[in-house]
């Protein structure tokens, strides 16, 4: 996507400021939304000495400035590292058009209404940064794509699961053959302590054993409704309650032999891991390995985010022996993409979801998912395998559209140190709609006047 300098977007809208509103913008137009000619590379660019930004941004070309000048209570830093951020963003986070679409959300508006608010405000701290940027920048999109900062708690988690050990989509463990790490769980860890990282959230420590504290009660329960159907709810697919409740779950399997429906309640879920859904609901209930087709993941190619993507092909060679089929990309293949967007992208990744059966099948009756508007991320990717592998029949409402394509990027702004999560994949379905904008489209939504749960119970009593 194409972006004015905020200069640019500035003065195109008319916005009387005071004059070192248009310095400060000026000393970084150089970097900021260049775009489609620079990218990244421009903030490098801005380590140029103000007297060189001043006479060669588009300030300067209008004769309108001539040497920037900050006010007393503007920290620099805090300015160049929202610079850094977008100029970063532009390059390799696809959904700036998904959420002004969906949420009306203008990236050009929110880029100004951003810098004003850094200039304007005396900033106290790093936090205080973090917080300006989430109410400006952050909040109006809606945490499309998963863009946020990440909090201490959310990298621990992150790095907990890394030194857990990898594992594959049915919580195997995969053998490592003397790595410390993967390549992305490498890359995440030095990310996670790097210098700039560190300025901010310290050194993160993962203790050993530390997963027994983190198990959540009830956030699996199961019923059942009448004589022969199965009801099983799910808050959140936590990482830390998998073994949990798959213990659970693999009892209720045992007292509900012998039944012709389970219902598996979503609703109101925001996700967490998928391989929660593998390998509580689809490996215990499948009779063979299968393959899930049509997973489709588009990509803008912006270095940062192939260098993500490269650990992760990596790892898929050295521990599978595949080879990911990255190829350039063509939208006359998907008829209802969006053509906006389409422009964007340079690559598409096929990757089928292979799924290994763990033996016998535990149930084989009829299985039902429950989703609505505020089930996202793995819980979409969850609906998409069930409907894709004809694992089971979805029924409720289109879901919220938060998948960031199951490719997670991450970077410390250079000055504070705050780390922002990108997700940097495009996710279609076999059309081409963005998962993110339309959400999984259900097989049968809520009938008139009724929830999916009564929906499903009319569907089976018919």
């Amino acid at each position: 996507m194409c972006v004015r300098p905020v200069f640019l977007v500035l003065e195109s809208r008319r916005i009387h400021m005071k004059k070192y509103l248009l310095a400060a913008a000026s000393l970084f137009a150089l970097f900021i939304f260049v775009g489609c000619i620079n990218g990244y590379e421009a903030y490098e660019g801005s380590q140029l000495s103000n007297t060189t930004a001043a006479a060669t941004s588009p300030a300067a070309d209008y004769g309108q400035v001539t040497e920037p000048v900050l006010p007393p209570h503007v920290n620099q830093s805090f300015i160049d590292d929202f610079a850094y951020m977008v100029a970063v963003l532009e390059n390799n986070f696809p959904y700036f058009g998904v959420a002004q679409r969906r949420f009306g959300a203008d990236v050009e508006f929110l880029v100004e209404n951003t810098l004003n608010a850094l200039l304007q405000q005396e900033i106290r701290n790093t936090t205080h940064f973090g917080q300006i940027l989430a109410t400006s920048f952050f909040g109006p999109l809606n945490h499309i794509g998963h863009l946020s900062i990440q909090s201490r708690s959310t990298l621990h988690l992150i790095l907990g699961n890394i030194y857990r050990g990898p594992i594959d989509y049915n919580g195997r463990p995969i053998e490592l053959y003397g790595r410390d790490f993967t390549s992305w769980g490498q890359m995440f860890v030095d990310m996670a302590r790097s210098l700039a990282a560190q300025q901010y959230y310290g050194f993160i420590e993962v203790e050993l054993g530390y997963e027994a504290g983190m198990v959540r009660p009830n956030n699996l329960t199961t019923s059942t409704i009448g004589r022969n159907i199965a009801y099983v709810s799910v808050r959140e697919f936590w990482h830390y309650n998998i073994s949990h409740d798959l213990d659970i779950m693999m009892n209720f399997y045992e007292d509900i032999r012998g039944f012709e429906h389970l219902i598996i309640d979503l609703r109101g879920n925001p996700g967490g891991f998928t391989r929660y859904f593998i390998e509580l609901f689809m490996a215990p209930n499948i009779p063979y390995d299968i393959v899930i087709p049509g997973i489709y993941t588009l990509f803008m190619g912006g270095d940062e985010s192939m260098e993500w993507l490269g650990a992760q092909f990596e790892d898929d060679y050295y521990f599978a022996g595949i080879h990911p089929n990255k190829m350039p990309f063509d939208a006359s293949r998907f008829p209802y993409i969006n053509q906006h967007d389409a422009l964007s992208f340079r690559y598409i990744l096929a990757s089928p979801v292979h799924v290994a059966a763990t033996g016998d099948v535990m149930f084989d009756g009829q299985i039902w998912i429950l989703v609505d508007g505020r089930s996202a991320s793995a819980v979409e990717y969850a609906a998409l395998y069930a409907m894709n592998a004809d694992f089971a029949t979805v029924v409720g409402a289109p879901t919220r559209g938060v998948t960031g394509g199951g490719h997670a990027g991450f970077f410390p702004l250079p000055n504070t140190g705050l780390v922002v999560r990108y997700d940097f994949g495009y996710f279609i379905d076999s059309y081409g709609r963005a998962i993110d904008e339309f959400g999984v489209i259900p097989h049968y939504l809520n009938l008139p006047g009724m929830d999916a749960l009564h929906t499903v119970l009319t569907l089976i009593e018919r």
